[in-house]
């Protein structure tokens, strides 16, 4: 399924990373409800696969900054159950029922999938990313008024389970700033994928024109800096994903990238806010 630019809006689409990460904890429902509140376009969030099969939303292998508590503190994500979830990790089920109904929102799954990739992983790691994508289809088919949707990930294995398992839904691959100069459009498009989410610093003028000739929408990641913002939306990728979505509104509509400013827009820039987790 092809990912297209919603041409009623002028400039790149504006995905809360991880909600919106800078002004709330991260993958957390405050942030995906304050990402909103703000006018992003969408949320790209992390999901991950409990010990009883249930879809959770976070980004690190083990329970590290969200544990809260001795017990839980570098367990694996992946052996702990989902009711032992620390407080205040959501489920996708609680992020779609959150999100129910947004319509013209753009919801990013990332399927986080721990281990070497494809040829290399054993059966049985193979086996826990078909799984992975189950629960995520699960949940898609128990909450139907989910907003538009798109599922990425670093791992092969996951984008192609995607691919089979959730044929109705665009995928895109992402790439850290290491893989993007030597990232192949005819491996993109055999891997079934709509969409490449680049890391921000190595997106030039000659990838994103490899990428549209093939048909292939680019969102790039993760932009907080203004002076990227603007120098990515010129070279007309479809998608800016940042920790600061309110800030990157109101930089694309000052430069006449973006029809209106955020809601709740005032002349001069409030304080700071600190800032948030770099990592895709």
């Amino acid at each position: 399924m092809q990912v297209e630019r919603d041409h009623a809006r002028s400039g790149p689409a504006v995905l809360g990373h991880r909600g919106a990460s800078a002004d709330a904890p991260e993958n957390s429902l405050a942030a995906f409800g304050l990402a909103r509140a703000q006018g992003a376009d969408g949320i790209e969030l992390d999901v991950r696969l409990s010990a009883d099969g249930i879809a959770v939303v976070h980004h690190d292998p083990t329970w590290g900054r969200a544990a809260g508590s001795a017990t839980l503190a570098g367990r694996v994500v992946a052996d702990t159950t989902a009711a032992q979830r620390p407080v205040g990790v959501p489920t996708l089920a609680e992020v779609l029922a959150l999100l129910d109904g947004w319509d013209g929102g753009l919801l990013n799954l990332e399927l986080k999938v721990d281990g070497p990739a494809s040829a290399g992983r054993a059966s049985a790691g193979r086996r826990a990313v078909a799984e992975l994508v189950s629960a995520v289809q699960r949940e898609l088919g128990v909450h139907r008024q989910h907003p538009a949707l798109l599922v990425s990930s670093f791992d092969r294995d996951a984008l192609e389970a995607a691919v089979q398992q959730l044929p109705d839904i665009p995928v895109g691959w992402l790439l850290d700033a290491g893989s993007v100069a030597g990232f192949s459009v005819a491996d993109a498009r055999s891997l079934g994928c709509a969409a490449v989410h680049p890391h921000w610093r190595a997106v030039d003028g000659d990838m994103v024109a490899r990428a549209h000739g093939a048909g292939l929408a680019v969102y790039a990641w993760t932009v907080d800096d203004p002076v990227a913002q603007r120098r990515l939306a010129a070279l007309g990728v479809e998608g800016i994903i940042t920790n600061r979505p309110a800030e990157a509104i109101r930089t694309l509509w000052e430069a006449g990238l973006r029809n209106a400013p955020p809601p709740g827009w005032r002349q001069g820039r409030g304080p700071g806010s600190p800032p948030a987790p770099s990592g895709a």
